[in-house]
């Protein structure tokens, strides 16, 4: 969320798919985290069949063209490090120029 707000939404959109729950526990997230300025997309298997998840979290970075970039299954601080870093290296330059925050 705070790389998106500072780099923009117009190069770089962070999309957390909630997998097989029911709208009320889906909801529940969303009212739980009003300040994550994410895309919240309620998933009953499709996406994650698609994208052949099977556990998680499972983290997938795509890039402009929509391939898949990076994959990440389960979470830790290097994890999250390693996903910055993958991120800003395929963010054009006039992203990474912006000033922080806006």
């Amino acid at each position: 969320g705070q790389v998106q707000k500072t780099v923009g939404r117009e190069h770089m959109e962070v999309i957390a798919i909630n997998l097989n729950e029911s709208a009320r526990q889906f909801n529940g997230v969303i009212k739980e985290n009003p300040g994550l300025d994410l895309t919240w997309v309620r998933d009953r298997g499709r996406t994650s069949d698609l994208y052949g998840v099977k556990a998680l979290p499972n983290m997938f970075i795509i890039d402009r063209e929509g391939r898949i970039a990076h994959t990440h299954l389960g979470y830790s601080e290097k994890v999250f490090k390693q996903l910055i870093d993958e991120i800003l290296a395929l963010l054009p330059p006039e992203a990474l120029a912006r000033p922080a925050g806006g």
